[in-house]
């Protein structure tokens, strides 16, 4: 939020966002940010890394390992539960 004469103001993109088309929104953050979720592969619990647009990217059994390899990949990381 803005702060204009002590008032809270919302950030001009909030709108932005709201406008978004399903298919914007699905690349939102795309090539800079990557979503670390718990997931079960091949019957092993771990964390999964996708890109922003849903791509799987890695899949670690640790999560601080997950954030690592995101950052490795030049994306930001953010938790998904």
């Amino acid at each position: 939020m803005n702060i204009v004469d002590d008032k809270p103001q919302p950030f001009a993109h909030h709108a932005q966002l709201r406008s978004l088309s399903a298919a914007d929104f699905r690349n939102f953050g795309a090539g800079h940010l990557a979503y670390v979720r718990p997931a079960l592969i091949e019957n092993r619990p771990g964390w999964a890394v996708h890109g922003a647009d849903g791509t799987p990217v890695t899949f670690s059994s640790r999560r601080e390992i997950a954030f690592v390899l995101a950052r490795q990949n030049d994306l930001e990381p953010v938790s998904v539960q």
